[in-house]
């Protein structure tokens, strides 16, 4: 499907649309993703909800100064405070969508007997946010909404210093059914384990318990050798501490 004009990659289907009818076209293919999710008998179905329409992704030229070793200076902080202010302008519309679409996809999705992980999203400018998480999961309590982490996006979100360290998961750990698994060097995700620098000691806990549902998300650079080597790092880990 080609990517309507002004939409980011991951937005193919874009559930904060404001035009309404993209967004009842996207809700419409969630549906489907269900289905297929019933008829394969899948753990959970991952989502990404979307971003504030009309904004550029100011993130990569935030992540430029990272590399360039500019953290902290005021050309970095004065980009991730226009990112910010931007950001807070253009999101109410855009979530209001995202509820809607979220409305019809929770009761599709519990009636089906299908859960819906929420991801983590490696921009900040995309919905949902850590408080945008909050009022969903208190607005669908009880629903078929999880929490989904993903590992690498949220380790960049703390490194560019978007989020406190651990605060996904110390926030929404009642909630969370699943892991995307990858590795970050510097702000470079999506490797293998062990081809970057993350500190998976903080993860065991996560890793160890068989009720979360975990999935490596790595890039197709990655060989087959170095996903394995990565897959066995992280099993010698949690099998050294248990």
């Amino acid at each position: 499907m080609k990517l309507k004009e002004g939409r980011w990659r991951a937005s193919v289907f874009n559930l904060t649309a404001l035009d309404e009818a993209e967004r009842l076209d996207a809700v419409k293919w969630m549906k489907r993703t269900i289905d297929t999710a019933v008829d394969i008998n899948a753990g959970a179905v991952v989502v990404h909800l979307g971003n504030p329409e009309g904004m550029e992704n100011k993130s990569y030229y935030i992540k430029d100064l990272f590399r360039q070793k500019k953290k902290d200076t005021e050309e970095f902080i004065k980009a991730k405070d226009k990112l910010l202010f931007e950001r807070d302008e253009k999101k109410d519309k855009t979530f209001e969508q995202g509820l809607r679409s979220l409305n019809e996809i929770n009761s599709y999705a519990k009636k089906a007997g299908v859960k819906i992980g929420l991801e983590t999203r490696l921009h900040f400018e995309e919905h949902p946010n850590p408080p945008e998480f909050a009022f969903i999961f208190k607005e669908f309590s009880g629903g078929a909404l999880y929490y989904w982490h993903d590992i690498g996006h949220a380790e960049v979100q703390e490194r560019l210093g978007f989020v406190k360290p651990n605060e996904y998961l110390s926030l929404f750990l009642d909630k969370l059914i699943g892991l995307h698994i990858h590795d970050v060097l510097g702000v470079e995700d999506h490797k293998a384990p062990g081809l970057g620098d993350i500190d998976y000691k903080k993860l065991l806990p996560y890793f160890a318990d068989k009720s979360i549902l975990k999935v490596f998300e790595v890039h197709s650079v990655n060989t087959k050798e170095q996903v394995l080597n990565g897959k066995k790092m992280l099993e010698d880990l949690v099998n050294r501490n248990s």
